[in-house]
């Protein structure tokens, strides 16, 4: 069993959320669906018995799953990854300046728990309010009660913190998985001091630190965005050498689900505009279907 396995089973447990573990992979909840937690490039394909009865523990409607990184993918279901550092002085000149004003304005470093927890509150809150779709739904004391649950486990949990003038002004929250994969799930900018460039100074210093101080094999900014009015991947992508890298898509459905799945897929447009939750889940299934 890989390191970071047991660690998070801790970790999750710690924080009293449900989980599984079978065939040494975690599987647990996230946004109402099944997923499991580990490197986008281990491949997580199983048997369509075997996702029902992963599903039915969570008593979830849908599981999806990933086959990591085959090289016959060109298409569909993709992770954005990093897998090699770009210096400053190897950017392109517009995108170097940048970095650099970044770099300039602010201070970017690792930062503890704790101190997330009692400072970062108005950057969550502030940054939530740019997407219509994500109403906040805690309040400060919620916020650093839940972010305390963390406290213990900073070998496998990093807080990066964004400074100017020395005030938190950004933080990122990274899953390490061994030297396998940096995962950088959240992100959060307070969009006052976006103009500072205060995101390319975060992923450049993350990039350094990960890649080639840690040497890390790749870093990885999550799966395709579906749902999130947000252009930071295609940001990543063209400044800062990350790529799409394609896995094979694979989702189980309730058979209620797989019924209300089908009827709507036609209206897809329609349904997105009135419920872009919905939107997101028949945009998944046209994925699915369309990859080679």
């Amino acid at each position: 069993m890989k390191k970071y396995i047991d660690r998070y089973v801790n970790f999750f447990s710690h924080k009293n959320e449900k989980i599984l573990l079978q065939n040494n992979c975690i599987y647990r909840l996230y946004n109402n669906m099944v997923i499991p937690f580990g490197p986008a490039s281990v491949n997580y394909s199983i048997h369509k018995k075997e996702a029902k009865k992963i599903r039915k523990s969570f008593k979830a409607h849908i599981i999806r799953t990933t086959s990591g990184f085959p090289n016959n993918i060109s298409n569909g279901w993709y992770a954005v990854i990093c897998s090699k550092f770009t210096p400053i002085e190897e950017l392109k000149s517009k995108y170097r300046n940048e970095v650099k004003k970044g770099l300039n304005n602010c201070i970017v470093k690792k930062i503890d728990i704790e101190f997330l927890a009692n400072n970062g509150f108005e950057i969550y809150n502030s940054a939530l309010k740019k997407y219509k779709n994500k109403p906040n739904t805690i309040d400060k004391e919620n916020f650093r009660l839940n972010t305390l649950k963390n406290i213990d486990f900073s070998d496998i949990f990093h807080i990066w913190g964004v400074f100017y003038n020395e005030k938190l002004i950004g933080y990122s929250e990274v899953y390490i998985f061994d030297k396998i994969e940096a995962n950088y799930s959240v992100v959060k900018i307070n969009p006052e001091y976006l103009h500072l460039y205060s995101s390319y100074a975060l992923f450049y210093t993350m990039n350094k630190y990960y890649l080639d101080e840690c040497k890390f094999q790749y870093v990885n900014d999550g799966f395709c965005s579906i749902s999130h009015d947000t252009n930071i991947q295609n940001l990543l992508i063209k400044k800062f050498g990350f790529e799409k890298k394609y896995t094979k898509l694979f989702v189980n459905y309730s058979g209620l689900l797989f019924i209300i799945i089908n009827l709507l897929l036609p209206f897809y447009k329609i349904v997105n505009k009135i419920n872009p939750k919905v939107g997101a889940l028949l945009k998944l299934e046209k994925i699915r279907r369309n990859q080679k």
